[in-house]
């Protein structure tokens, strides 16, 4: 299901190869100016250099330190992931907090409610720069994170939200392995037992005096990604906002990663 706002867009050909949606929701100005925060809530996309990032990360020698294996894990994943505590409160810090009642009108479009009752699994939110795409995506993560307390069932557990927001404006969030990263610390930090996943894959890339977090090894990351998802037995939401903001490379492995879970799913 796709959200649009009414401007054209910079870049249809990133857009298009992102996923294949089903519907189109157009959005009136109105709509559009009551996605900004207050202050200055404009999004900033300005173009940065693709310079190669290197990890900066380094192991010492097994044995020099006090350290268990699951704290140097723990310390070599948090080093590598400067946004696994919820990027969006960055942008709230940059840019300003959300409006009381800003952005609330999306609760109420009848798409998004057929999307709330899982008609589909997909909701794409699709605008320019500065339609306040980004503000829908905070307000859609908090309103996630809070529907259990909406559910007439007693008990309904709290649901999994992980996010991560792209920007230009920082080139280690125009990066799919930041965003692999980003979401392999979410998931502990959202359920401790699902940690237990990471410590043996740590140490086997250890004991070859490798990285298991470095930029070469996102394909490792993703797979204990998937690993961690397969165990959770509540509901997960991934809000990913400004994926077209990210590099070819990036989005192409998005894309195919993205599209094989979700078929995953669907079929589950």
């Amino acid at each position: 299901m796709l959200v649009d706002l009414d401007n054209p867009i910079k870049d249809q050909a990133k857009y298009a190869r992102i996923l294949a949606w089903k519907r189109w929701i157009n959005l009136s100005e109105n709509q559009v100016s009551n996605n900004r925060a207050a202050g200055s809530a404009l999004q900033v996309n300005a173009p940065v250099g693709r310079d190669v990032i290197k990890n900066q990360v380094n192991f010492g020698p097994t044995g020099q330190s006090a350290e268990t294996d699951q704290e140097r894990c723990r310390k070599a994943l948090s080093k590598t992931n400067p946004y696994s505590n919820h990027g969006y409160q960055n942008i709230i810090t940059d840019r300003g907090n959300v409006l009381n009642g800003t952005c609330r009108w999306i609760e109420e479009d009848d798409d998004f409610r057929e999307w709330r009752r899982q008609s589909d699994k997909i909701l794409w939110i699709r605008g320019g720069p500065g339609k306040g795409e980004t503000f829908l995506s905070i307000h859609l993560t908090e309103y996630l994170k809070g529907q259990h307390l909406r559910q007439p069932l007693i008990g309904l557990p709290r649901p999994l939200v992980l996010t991560f927001f792209c920007s230009y404006a920082n080139i280690e969030r125009t990066v799919s392995v930041f965003v692999v990263r980003s979401l392999l610390a979410q998931l502990p930090e959202a359920d401790g037992s699902l940690y237990e996943d990471v410590p043996p894959a740590f140490r086997d890339h250890e004991a070859r005096k490798d990285d298991l977090f470095s930029n070469d090894n996102q394909e490792a990351m993703w797979g204990l990604v998937v690993k961690m998802l397969g165990r959770v037995k509540w509901q997960v939401y991934l809000v990913l906002d400004g994926p077209d903001e990210c590099e070819d490379a990036s989005i192409n492995f998005l894309q195919i990663k993205l599209q094989h879970l979700y078929s995953t799913v669907t079929k589950a």
